[in-house]
């Protein structure tokens, strides 16, 4: 069942077969997960909202119709970023993730993980203070390394409009993050 096409996958969900949402799930709930996880900076969120689309993916199957031309993986990472957009607006929350410090590392080991830590914080502060499009797409393109053309797919856009978006956000962050030590 493993090398079933998500095409296939999703016709047989939708006729109720809970085996070939199990391999769906399996197949891309890493890849769905760190999406979220880039919109939310919270692992237990992040979690929660990709089960939550997933369960929508279950509950409403016939949501997706592969014959207006988008690959599954293109709708659902659709799906995915407006959930968390929704999440993000409903709660406008800050979210930290706390790593914790083990207690056999030594004076510098810790102290190389506070600097690591507060680097990607400020990073992560910077990146979610973005325009949503400038997010979205610096998300997409640069940490989820999708191709800039089905980046365009997932956002309706260009290809050439996605490179400018990606620019933007990389001039955004440089001077959010100017003169910070790293």
């Amino acid at each position: 069942m493993q090398d079933r096409s998500d095409d296939i996958l999703i016709e047989a969900i939708q006729n109720g077969d809970h085996q070939a949402f199990a391999t769906l799930v399996r197949k891309y709930s890493k890849y769905f997960y760190s999406i979220c996880y880039r919109y939310t900076f919270d692992r237990m969120t992040a979690e929660d909202l990709t089960q939550q689309a997933f369960l929508k993916l279950w509950e409403f199957p016939d949501k997706f119709d592969p014959q207006k031309g988008a690959s599954f993986k293109t709708w659902f990472t659709q799906v995915i970023i407006n959930l968390c957009i929704d999440f993000k607006r409903k709660n406008k929350q800050k979210f930290e993730d706390i790593e914790e410090m083990d207690v056999e590392d030594t004076t510098e080991e810790i102290s190389v993980k506070i600097h690591d830590r507060n680097l990607k914080l400020l990073l992560e502060k910077a990146i979610s203070s973005l325009p949503a499009s400038q997010r979205t797409a610096i998300n997409l393109g640069f940490y989820q390394e999708i191709p800039y053309e089905e980046v365009a797919k997932i956002m309706k856009t260009t290809t050439s409009a996605v490179k400018s978006l990606i620019m933007r956000a990389k001039d955004n962050l440089r001077k959010s993050l100017k003169g910070i030590e790293l």
